[in-house]
């Protein structure tokens, strides 16, 4: 039987998913309009294949960063079912607004849409597996302590 507290969970991953989404595509819009990285690229010589290439792996880490407030959320839901929490905040989103629209549009397929769509898909899942590391490595040296205080055993 599944729990209330799983189901809530799963609802509040999907909502933080979408939300995330959403505030990542509000992103999108400032770094193409405030980005002064092509302009130097271009008058530097780089050619305009490369350029995109450069700012989808710049925007990856960028989306990551940005990510890290979502990825701390889901990873402190009860209970701890992190893969599944991670499916349901990226794949709604990711089926709508990458796959289905692009089915839609008839885009077709294109590397640099596809990784564009990776870009999505991944920044999340990366930025709460870093988001893990770092608070397993935390936890494991100052939790014993904190309990010790309190005198739980």
């Amino acid at each position: 039987m599944i729990s209330r507290t799983f189901v809530a969970s799963g609802v509040i991953a999907m909502l933080i998913g979408v939300g995330q989404r959403f505030m990542l595509t509000y992103a999108w819009a400032l770094e193409v309009g405030l980005d002064p990285l092509p302009h130097w690229l271009h008058t530097h010589g780089v050619a305009s294949e490369t350029i995109g290439y450069a700012l989808i792996i710049i925007g990856f880490f960028a989306d990551v960063v940005l990510s890290l407030p979502a990825a701390w959320i889901l990873l402190t839901l009860v209970p701890r079912r992190r893969l599944v929490y991670l499916t349901l905040a990226v794949l709604p989103c990711f089926i709508y607004f990458d796959a289905y629209l692009q089915w839609q549009l008839g885009l077709g397929w294109d590397l640099a849409l596809s990784l564009g769509n990776a870009r999505v898909l991944l920044a999340l899942p990366f930025a709460a597996w870093l988001l893990g590391r770092f608070i397993r490595s935390r936890a494991s040296v100052e939790v014993p302590q904190i309990l010790r205080k309190q005198g739980v055993r």
